[in-house]
C-alpha cells in the first residue's frame, strides 16, 4: 500500500466512487459509496492522514480502480 497525502487519497477515493458499478453484490454499493465520501470528507479537513484508521477503506478503492482499468483496458 502507497502512502497518501489528503488530497491523492481523495483523488483515488472520487477514482473509486466513478466505478462503484464494478462492485458486486449491488447492495454493497451504497455503503461503500458512503465509506468514500466520509474518507474524502476527512481528507478535505486534514493536513496529514498519518494515524487515520482509513488505510482499508484506500485499499478498496484502488482494487475497485484496479480492476475498472483491467475491465476497460487502461492503465
Amino acid at each position: 500500500m502507497s502512502q497518501h497525502t489528503p488530497r491523492s487519497a481523495a483523488l483515488l477515493l472520487s477514482d473509486a466512487l466513478e466505478h462503484l458499478d464494478r462492485v458486486e453484490p449491488p447492495a454493497a454499493r451504497e455503503p461503500i459509496r458512503d465509506m468514500f465520501r466520509a474518507a474524502i470528507e476527512l481528507c478535505a479537513v486534514s493536513t496529514s492522514l498519518l494515524g487515520q484508521q482509513v488505510n482499508y477503506v484506500f485499499e478498496l478503492a484502488q482494487a475497485i480502480v484496479d480492476e475498472s482499468k483491467l475491465k476497460t483496458g487502461g492503465g
